[in-house]
């Protein structure tokens, strides 16, 4: 039974994850080039991630809301909800990592930080 758990996953659910990478890397890229430019500190990414896991339920959701629509509205709130929850979290994961990075990055450029030549 364990084995069976821990199996990897199949080629469906690789390719339902491409689409999400595509977007988070997309959306990192175009984060971190303000911040570079600009030196905006934003939250939008984080937003952002936060829709991302809301919508992300919707489609799992979408046969109960047209088969019973007068029942949805708390199923959608629940799991959209912990979705969106989910996605703030991941969020603010990729923002801590981006913020450290592009700050690090900017002090080994600036010669702040001595880093090792191979």
């Amino acid at each position: 039974m364990l084995a069976e758990e821990l199996k990897p996953p199949d080629d469906e659910s690789r390719r339902r994850a491409v689409p999400l990478s595509f977007i988070a890397g997309w959306r990192t890229y175009v984060h971190a080039r303000r911040w570079l430019i600009v030196q905006k500190h934003s939250w939008d990414g984080v937003f952002e991630a936060a829709v991302c896991g809301f919508v992300c339920a919707l489609p799992i959701l979408a046969p109960g809301i047209v088969t019973q629509p007068a029942k949805a509205p708390p199923y959608i709130l629940v799991y959209g909800g912990l979705g969106a929850i989910i996605g703030l979290i991941v969020g603010l994961v990729l923002r801590t990592t981006a913020l450290l990075t592009l700050r690090l990055s900017r002090r080994v450029a600036a010669g702040v930080i001595d880093y090792p030549q191979p």
